[in-house]
């Protein structure tokens, strides 16, 4: 390189910015002389031929242990960039001068400088050190991108809150202390425990709708429990049976026997105990009272059910006057599941058909059915949350069962269309003249499939 003063010339380059780096910039050689590179050994930029030398130097004079010498390896690539140029000429070839372009003021014949010779704004040079240069995608990818991206973190804000919100919402059931009877999980599929109980707290008598409540002959003080149902979830199939509230069994505390929706006054884990020692497992437990039931029901928009002719209860307080579907809001709905004395209008006249608390069973798993598929379809986990805020504390759950597992289990049922079982049983009047019913031995087939 021709350099009057190559002290001048390779000065280190300075640490700090200011206008002592512009003169050293404006010191480095013109496009026409050999590329420089930084030598960080050196601090300061040098000719690649004489940074590749000292490599190569160094190379041959310390060779790694079973290598060969090498070629010298080539400088790394630099940007010249020429103010006012169209496009980035990435070489390490110097480049030619425009034609009819005139040469700066102190530049001699090949573009060599004189030394300490100013060099005009206009000639300036920018050496910019570069690596392999990153690959830019094209715009409509890169706004895509943006878009793909925006729309992620959308879905994690609101999705996230909407699942804190059903959250919280699910935190405030209250839990049933259960845990200790509930049967240990099983591979094969779940058992929940759905119970409906009689208790009439929280209504007014005063109400109008107070009779579906308050029904003549209903007892007094303790509560019972007036809907049992088992809901077996597999990964291939849904299983749902009743059992009857006058099934006979023993009482797991006091060892008597006598109906099963009795052994709820002794405590929910006893009705757990009760219906395991039918043989059937129990590993959730849902426990859900008159008032918070009909405030499900209006929260879901009212249920569905399609009566093949008109009917009535006078007890329940149900009236449906014409036959087909009907959209239950929560007083009918409950008037209809606890409905013991139902008619039907054939032919101009209601009449009974005098199996009572089996067709009533019958008459629940059908609106267990069309209640489980209108919560199925509550896809959006706000919609989901809000229900469960309308129930109130007039439900409760197992503390085995936890915000995920209800979740999970909503979207198992979201095709809800179970299998209906049914107990074999045998109605008899006891010594001290209580009709009831004894579970019989061909119910076994129907158990098994709710132990394995």
């Amino acid at each position: 390189m021709s350099t009057d003063d190559p002290t001048e010339a390779y000065q280190p380059f300075p640490p700090e910015g200011g206008d002592d780096i512009l003169r050293r910039l404006d010191s480095l050689p013109s496009m026409n002389d050999d590329p420089v590179v930084w030598d960080a050994r050196q601090s300061k930029f040098v000719p690649a031929s004489e940074y590749n030398a000292a490599r190569q130097a160094a190379s041959a004079s310390n060779p790694p242990v079973g290598s060969t010498p090498s070629e010298p390896t080539a400088p790394p690539r630099h940007v010249v960039v020429e103010p006012g140029a169209p496009s980035v000429a990435r070489s390490n070839r110097p480049a030619s001068p425009a034609p009819g372009r005139q040469r700066p003021a102190g530049q001699g014949p090949g573009g060599q400088r004189s030394a300490g010779a100013p060099v005009p704004p206009s000639a300036r040079r920018k050496v910019v050190l570069t690596g392999a240069q990153r690959r830019r995608w094209p715009w409509p990818l890169r706004w895509l991108r943006r878009l793909v991206i925006l729309w992620l973190l959308l879905f994690l804000f609101v999705g996230g809150g909407l699942f804190l919100f059903g959250w919280v919402q699910f935190n405030k059931i209250p839990k049933a202390a259960v845990a200790p009877a509930l049967s240990a999980p099983s591979g094969q599929g779940s058992n929940f425990l759905i119970v409906g109980t009689d208790s009439r707290e929280g209504i007014n008598p005063t109400d109008p709708n107070a009779k579906a409540f308050l029904g003549p002959g209903e007892p007094e003080g303790a509560a019972r429990t007036d809907t049992i149902m088992v809901l077996r979830v597999e990964a291939d199939r849904r299983l749902m049976m009743s059992i009857p509230r006058d099934l006979w069994v023993k009482n797991p505390r006091s060892g008597e026997m006598g109906r099963i929706n009795s052994v709820y006054q002794s405590g929910p884990e006893y009705l757990v105990k009760a219906v395991q020692s039918l043989g059937i497992p129990v590993h959730h437990y849902v426990e859900i009272n008159f008032v918070s039931f009909g405030s499900l029901v209006d929260a879901l928009g009212g249920i569905d059910i399609d009566f093949p002719f008109p009917a009535r209860d006078t007890n329940s307080g149900l009236y449906i006057d014409t036959a087909g579907p009907h959209t239950l809001n929560g007083v009918d709905a409950l008037a209809f599941v606890r409905s013991r004395y139902y008619e039907e209008l054939k032919d101009g006249k209601y009449t009974s058909s005098g199996l009572a608390d089996l067709d009533r069973i019958k008459r629940q798993q059908v609106f267990l059915k069309a209640l489980t598929s209108k919560l199925a379809v509550q896809k959006d986990p706000s919609a989901l949350a809000r229900t469960m805020g309308s129930l109130g504390g007039g439900v409760k759950i197992d503390e085995r069962l936890s915000y995920v597992d209800a979740i999970g289990l909503v979207w198992k049922l979201r095709s809800f269309n179970p299998e209906s079982r049914s107990l074999t049983v045998l109605p008899r009047r006891t010594t001290g003249g209580a009709e009831v019913l004894d579970l019989m031995p061909s119910s076994a087939d129907v158990v098994a499939e709710f132990s394995r």
